[in-house]
């Protein structure tokens, strides 16, 4: 997730406590949860995002600064020189150069150094505050690059509605453009080239006196402990989770779910909102069960003896890539908060292509799953309702796969019902 997004997370889960702790239960809000606002995290993105383009290119003049003129250790090194390149010795050197008989020799009655001791000083540059501001810098370098793929998959594409000099997104990626040129020229100093061959990257930042001191240092340093809203990857993941499990509750209750459970349901775990287990759900369709697994829901589905299952993975980054699962299912999708997709073979495939709202990739994930509708027995058997092709591969008794749309359905009692319904 990008920054900014990820700040938003944040703040839409503080906002989501808040709406639902005043319920004792789960039992209690579900009959209730249409009442729930359940704030928007693309929304709060969008709003926050103008402000952080404008933040990001202030805090690169900072580091810009920083390339130019960056600061340096003055360190003394001990060396042996030829006698007759040296000048300027120091009391120390004199001193250690007339202890050191293996460094003269006997002209005549006399003994000559022909070599002396000498203190050769020089910047060091490879030190913790920089080689932190290195990390920043391609800390930074990663957020943008985020920011370019997110902003470039909102472009409009012939035939819809192209974009044009002066609206938001063409704005955004001339300011995008700009700022990577100036990283450029920051990777073109020698204060970078020097540093950055360093091995060492330092992600859990120690305050010195240099980074709360000196007023360059320090802008970077507060501006990047603000740009780490999540430490790991999985308490972002488990509150992406959160933030869907939600829309989940919400969406099936507008689609006449009612809660099965006679047991009173926590809301919370430790203060933090807890993800379901298992627990059922029925409506005048379909039996449903939900469970948190490790980054993923696994929803079970029954209609009479049909029964079948999704493992819906929560993904906080794209592009989405296959994830291995212990779990055997009927389908294996994928949400993050832009895009729902589903996985055929090795690749995932994007099954909302144009702009969607977290409700709407939800609704849309669901009824991929819980669809139902009145079709002919013999003619479905043989061409897929979705594309029309009629090359489809049997998958147990009455059930169909199309190999064209990916679909995949089961015909009873002169209904279809979609275990797995897909675009074309």
């Amino acid at each position: 997730m990008r920054n900014v997004e990820e700040n938003s997370l944040k703040e839409g889960i503080t906002l989501l406590k808040k709406s639902i702790s005043s319920y004792s239960s789960l039992n209690e809000l579900f009959g209730k949860i249409e009442d729930i606002e359940i704030p928007s995290l693309q929304e709060i993105s969008f709003k926050k995002d103008k402000s952080s383009l404008e933040e990001f290119s202030s805090i690169l003049n900072v580091a810009f600064s920083i390339a130019s003129k960056p600061f340096s250790l003055n360190k003394k090194e001990e060396i042996i020189e030829s006698s007759s390149r040296s000048n300027g010795l120091s009391s120390e050197a004199v001193r250690k150069t007339l202890m050191d008989s293996s460094l003269w020799k006997r002209y005549g009655d006399k003994m000559v150094p022909e070599q002396v001791y000498y203190f050769q000083y020089y910047d060091e540059y490879i030190i913790y505050e920089n080689i932190f501001i290195i990390t920043f810098i391609e800390s930074l370098y990663e957020e943008l690059e985020r920011c370019r793929s997110f902003y470039v998959s909102l472009l409009g594409v012939y035939p819809n509605r192209l974009n044009i000099d002066d609206d938001y997104l063409s704005i955004a990626l001339k300011q995008l453009n700009k700022m990577f040129s100036k990283l450029d020229r920051i990777k073109d100093t020698s204060f970078y080239k020097r540093v950055s061959k360093s091995p060492k990257r330092i992600k859990n930042v120690i305050p010195t006196n240099i980074l709360l001191h000196n007023q360059k240092y320090n802008a970077i340093y507060k501006f990047y402990k603000n740009m780490i809203s999540y430490y790991d990857d999985v308490s972002l993941n488990v509150d992406l989770a959160r933030y869907y499990y939600f829309l989940l509750l919400k969406n099936l209750k507008l689609k006449g779910f009612k809660l099965r459970e006679n047991k009173e349901l926590p809301l919370f775990d430790n203060k933090e909102i807890a993800l379901p287990t298992s627990i059922h759900f029925k409506n005048k369709d379909f039996d449903l069960s939900l469970s948190y697994l490790s980054s993923s829901f696994l929803i079970e589905i029954g209609k009479g003896k049909l029964r079948y299952s999704s493992l819906l993975n929560i993904c906080p980054n794209e592009p989405f890539s296959v994830t291995t699962s212990k779990n055997k299912c009927s389908s294996y999708d994928y949400i993050s908060l832009w895009h729902l997709g589903y996985q055929v073979d090795d690749n995932v495939v994007l099954l909302s292509k144009d702009y969607l709202d977290e409700m709407g990739l939800i609704s849309t994930y669901l009824d991929s799953h819980l669809y139902i509708e009145p079709a002919s027995e013999d003619i479905y058997s043989k061409y897929c309702p979705i594309c029309k092709e009629d090359k489809l591969l049997e998958r147990g008794r009455d059930t169909y796969y199309c190999p064209f749309c990916n679909s995949t359905y089961h015909l009873e009692e002169e209904k279809i019902i979609f275990i797995s319904r897909r675009k074309k």
